[in-house]
């Protein structure tokens, strides 16, 4: 008995170690509705909330910071729902400064799984509670972020043709990997508000603590996650090219 015991959980084990090896593989492509603002932050502030990778810490961000709220109706995944932050672009040991995801939460345990083999993101799962406009995002009982959002004003075409490469191009570190990759999609655009309602930082930044500069609602679109260039962290620092770390 005692071995049919321990024989059922060595199978349990090798069964959750191949789910959570088992991924959807990139490219993605997804459709759906969202919002991003863009923000203004301190840099003090992002040190403290912006849960800003140790290895970078040094490196302050630059530029605006991106909040972003996303339903996806369709993916590779099934639908979902996602919230995330960027506190600008990042300088990285391979010399790219880069926008990068510092803290994003979806309800989706194949896209959390998905985003952090394919592109290196570090998705967390939360549960998400959207009542018309407003959007409450709690992880384990405890709330991350809640805030309220609306569209205003007519709509007009969005593409990421506009848009130069170099600011939808972001850059991920996860598990001594870089991981780059370009977005590409369009879809149609208005105006948007975006109203804090709580949240103390601890699980994703304090949007009281920042100002909106700009928000904009997309709807209807479709947004290709194409395959990540993908350069180990740990050869650059053996070869000295990594500046946090400095030739060997």
């Amino acid at each position: 008995m005692r071995q049919l015991f321990f024989l059922t959980l060595g199978a349990i084990a090798m069964w959750s170690s191949s789910l959570a090896h088992a991924y959807v593989a990139s490219p993605w492509s997804l459709k759906g509705e969202g919002y991003v603002f863009v923000l203004s932050a301190s840099d003090e502030q992002n040190e403290i909330d912006a849960n800003i990778p140790k290895e970078l810490k040094d490196k302050d961000p630059k530029g605006l910071n991106l909040l972003m709220f996303v339903r996806y109706s369709e993916s590779p995944v099934g639908p979902y729902n996602e919230l995330l932050y960027i506190p600008g672009k990042l300088s990285f040991p391979n010399g790219n400064t880069d926008l990068s995801i510092t803290r994003i939460y979806v309800d989706s345990e194949e896209s959390l799984i998905g985003g952090q083999n394919n592109w290196g993101i570090p998705k967390e799962m939360a549960d998400f509670a959207i009542e018309g406009s407003k959007v409450a995002v709690s992880v384990l009982g405890e709330e991350a972020a809640s805030f309220e959002v609306k569209a205003f004003g007519p709509s007009f075409p969005l593409s990421t043709g506009l848009i130069p490469e170099n600011f939808r191009t972001l850059t991920q570190l996860r598990e001594n990997k870089l991981f780059t990759f370009a977005l590409s999609g369009k879809g149609k655009a208005n105006f948007a508000s975006l109203k804090p309602i709580s949240g103390n930082g601890n699980l994703f930044p304090d949007l009281s603590k920042r100002r909106v500069i700009a928000g904009f609602h997309i709807e209807d679109f479709s947004l290709t996650f194409p395959v990540a260039d993908i350069q180990d962290y740990l050869d650059m620092a053996t070869i000295g090219h990594n500046p946090l770390i400095g030739p060997g």
